[in-house]
């Protein structure tokens, strides 16, 4: 009794300190206060776990005073929260710390250790060390490598060390950079940071991690050391680049940090590597130490000859803290080089790339002080760039002097904001002629860093879904099920919900603060009605406007992101079809890597988590707005007539339920209870690219087909005798995925009842013939269907497929 009253009474605090928290919250207007307050809800989220786990008289021994000891902590935390203080600042020992995303509201978590011997007064270095792939996919608070963290901190007594979540397995590009570079604002609020001694380290996918955003930017950091990271974006997919088309491989290439050694020429490399590693070959290194030898830079790389995955010598890890305490930034080099495949990585140091000639290609600029206020710069693929200079870098009473791609500018006054706009003057060709130095400034409505697409780029903002209300009773129920539906895959990716809302409650607070993503067509969504006439590509009552074609055909939809004609600053992007057919299961139809697609039934996506993937060919058109986003012919591309006519229209009623009382039941007719996916969809009477199932030359037309690791459970209650079906392996069949370059191994499959094995297949790649499954299933509540491969990263060159699965007769 006295165990139950005071497990009471502490729950009864928590939620007294739950309740002032909210409270307190809803009076917040600064972001800083917002994100003290973040970190107080970790406090509290960390007491509920414990409260959570005192399951018996042993477990709530065991928390008990870690639990009296966190609430008075959290306690007094929420009082000077109260009194207008910010608890956390300069606070020293090993802990988790929080923030408030913007982009979809949620609470992000991060680990966090500050040594006894920071004081405040000085400045310290910082080190950002990022984790590796979690195969389990947990969120931040149950996230293994953030525990691991924590002992592994207080070992290193000379630095500030933060362990940010990523947002889970991202490759830390787009969102998970996003939250990289949160958390790292976050720790420079609450410390005095030595901004010249910032250090980023990480192993696996966090060495991807380190080399994606250390060279995205150089200019934050003092020294990066990349541990066993991927430096190709098609390691993480397998597509072999060069037999890619153009425009495909670009937009790999501009994803992948070899890509960008270029923007080392400051930076301090130290790279480990283990021989023996089978999971990231040690090629991936070998080629940025290469490239960083062809461009004359200076790296330090480490082979470990008996280390693999991992089992590097003790003291390599000390090493690395070792050399980083060696290497200063120096904020003000005289020499800067940015190679940037998108304005959202264009800037560094005091240069920043503002537009590009082509979209498609890399825009590079070099540029040198080479005396006294002369600059000698060079550039590529560069219609405008800025220089940010100082009292460091040139004498503002001196005029300046400008060799650009070899022509002379002199004579030229810094600006009162020490700010040099230079403009390039272009040709008939598009090729650069001259440049104007500072002119007059024109108003263009054009493409800018942060408003720049494609469509995955609405993800790294703080977006809001608005569903349709306003059409007919079916329109308005599957623009509903598309938008519960993205929420769904967003918490199954995120573990947190997004932010959805009617068009009917669309408020101007909303237009002000949010990219929207609007679900439904013009006539059944309110918001889309206002703006569509103001777009480059538009829906009609029956059909898409795309320039000077028009697309008729009740399955066709349109996928776009474009500024908001409401609120110029924003984007929108529109999920719609000309009707409800072309709106139903629109996110597994389109990709994200584009500012538009126009689709239908026999178009294919494949869900990466990080955003759609297009399978080229598919849609009718689909490509990128200009710089001034307009429809060009030059980032066109279109259908490929011979691949769609093997593609079999997606099904889009997922949601039908068979006749149970049948004696005979198609798998592909009932909806799982759970489905469990590292990427794609659950694909139905088709494979994962789209085509019909075949064996032994025979069509067959029911099936559901999946790419691997992946689970689904159906619950069977008893009701069937029997299961049969065939189990095979079929290639993605698309230009680019060849036989040789095959990388996700074989696959199994398991057959569960009630979680006992009923069935293994054998291990199975394409070349295996098909093999029959036929199992007595009386009794069996639940049945699971488990799809493996020997390989850890997701499949995307076989899928597994059970064709003609079939339950059979009613049990007595």
């Amino acid at each position: 009794d006295i165990i139950c009253h005071q497990y009471q009474s502490f729950v009864e605090k928590w939620e007294r300190l739950h309740q002032g928290l909210k409270k307190l919250r809803s009076g917040f207007s600064a972001k800083h206060f917002q994100n003290s307050a973040a970190n107080l809800e970790v406090m509290l989220l960390k007491i509920k776990q414990q409260l959570d786990d005192c399951k018996s008289w042993e477990s709530f021994q065991f928390y008990s005073e870690n639990i009296e000891q966190d609430l008075a902590s959290a306690s007094a935390a929420l009082q000077e929260l109260e009194n207008g203080k910010n608890p956390f600042e300069h606070q020293t020992g090993t802990f988790m710390r929080g923030y408030y995303s913007e982009i979809d509201g949620s609470l992000q978590g991060y680990a966090l250790h500050v040594p006894d011997t920071y004081r405040g007064e000085t400045s310290f270095p910082l080190v950002l060390n990022l984790h590796g792939f979690d195969p389990s996919y947990s969120p931040w608070w149950e996230n293994i490598f953030l525990s691991v963290f924590m002992p592994h901190a207080t070992a290193h007594q000379r630095y500030i060390l933060v362990n940010p979540f990523g947002r889970g397995n991202t490759i830390y590009q787009n969102i998970g950079e996003h939250d990289v570079l949160q958390v790292f604002a976050e720790v420079k609020r609450l410390y005095h940071i030595d901004e010249n001694r910032i250090y980023l380290t990480g192993g696996s996918m966090g060495g991807a991690g380190v080399w994606n955003i250390g060279l995205k930017y150089p200019d934050l950091f003092a020294a990066l050391a990349p541990i066993m990271g991927p430096t190709e974006f098609n390691f993480w997919i397998g597509a072999p680049t060069e037999k890619l088309p153009s425009f495909r491989s670009f937009l790999y290439q501009k994803r992948s940090a070899l890509s960008f050694a270029e923007n080392a020429l400051q930076l301090p490399v130290l790279c480990h590597h283990g021989v023996m590693d089978d999971i990231v070959p040690i090629e991936q290194s070998r080629k940025m130490v290469s490239r960083f030898h062809e461009l004359g830079y200076a790296i330090r790389y480490v082979e470990h000859p008996q280390a693999a995955h991992g089992g590097f010598e003790p003291e390599m890890e000390q090493s690395i803290y070792d050399w980083f305490q060696d290497h200063e930034k120096n904020p003000n080099p005289s020499r800067v080089k940015v190679k940037a495949g998108a304005l959202d990585q264009a800037k560094a140091y005091w240069i920043e790339i503002e537009k590009f000639i082509k979209l498609n290609e890399f825009a590079i600029v070099d540029a040198e002080i080479t005396a006294q206020n002369s600059f000698d710069i060079k550039t590529e693929n560069v219609a405008r760039f800025r220089l940010f200079l100082n009292d460091y870098l040139v004498d503002g009473q001196q005029p300046l002097l400008f060799r650009i791609d070899g022509q002379t500018y002199d004579d030229f006054q810094l600006p009162s904001d020490k700010k040099v706009f230079c403009s390039s003057v272009l040709d008939s060709n598009d090729l650069v002629s001259g440049w104007k130095i500072n002119p007059p400034p024109q108003k263009q409505f054009s493409k800018k860093r942060g408003l720049a697409g494609p469509i995955l780029d609405v993800f790294n903002h703080s977006f809001l879904i608005v569903y349709g209300t306003s059409g007919t009773t079916e329109e308005n129920q599957v623009n509903f099920d598309e938008a519960m539906r993205f929420v769904e895959q967003w918490q199954a990716w995120q573990h947190v919900p997004c932010r959805v809302k009617k068009d009917i409650d669309l408020t101007e607070t909303d237009l002000k603060n949010f990219h929207l993503i609007l679900i439904g067509n013009a006539s059944s969504n309110a918001i889309l009605k206002r703006i569509n006439s103001q777009l480059p590509i538009r829906l009609d009552v029956n059909s898409i406007i795309f320039d000077e074609k028009i697309y008729y055909g009740e399955d066709l939809g349109l996928a776009m992101i474009y500024p908001n004609p409401l609120t110029s600053d924003k984007y929108v992007v529109i999920l719609a079809g000309v009707t409800e057919k072309g709106t139903r299961l629109i996110t597994r139809r389109i990709g994200t890597e584009f500012d538009f697609l126009i689709f239908d039934s026999k178009t294919i996506g494949i869900n990466l988590h990080q955003g759609n993937l297009t399978i080229d060919g598919t849609p009718l058109v689909y490509g990128l707005f200009d710089n001034n986003w307009q429809i060009s012919t030059e980032y066109q591309l279109h259908a490929d007539s011979n691949l769609r006519q093997k593609i079999k229209p997606i099904r889009t009623d997922i949601d039908t339920r068979a006749n149970r009382e049948s004696d005979i039941v198609y798998l592909s007719d009932l909806k799982p209870n759970q489905v469990d996916l590292w990427t794609g969809f659950v694909e139905l009477d088709r494979n994962c690219w789209g085509n019909r199932f075949e064996v032994d030359q025979k069509k067959h037309e029911k099936g559901i087909s999946v790419l691997p690791n992946a689970k689904l459970v159906y619950q069977n209650q008893g009701k069937w005798n029997r299961f049969a079906a065939i189990f095979s392996v079929d290639q993605n069949p698309f230009p680019g995925w060849s036989d040789g370059e095959i990388r996700c191994g074989k696959i199994q499959l398991g057959v569960y009842g009630d979680d006992q094995e009923l069935y293994l297949s054998p291990a199975m790649d394409y070349l295996s013939d098909p093999v029959k499954i036929d199992l007595a299933i009386t009794g069996v509540e639940e049945l699971k269907f488990v799809f493996r491969t020997t390989e850890w990263l997701p499949c995307f060159y076989q899928c597994a497929n059970i064709i003609d699965a079939k339950m059979y007769g009613l049990a007595e």
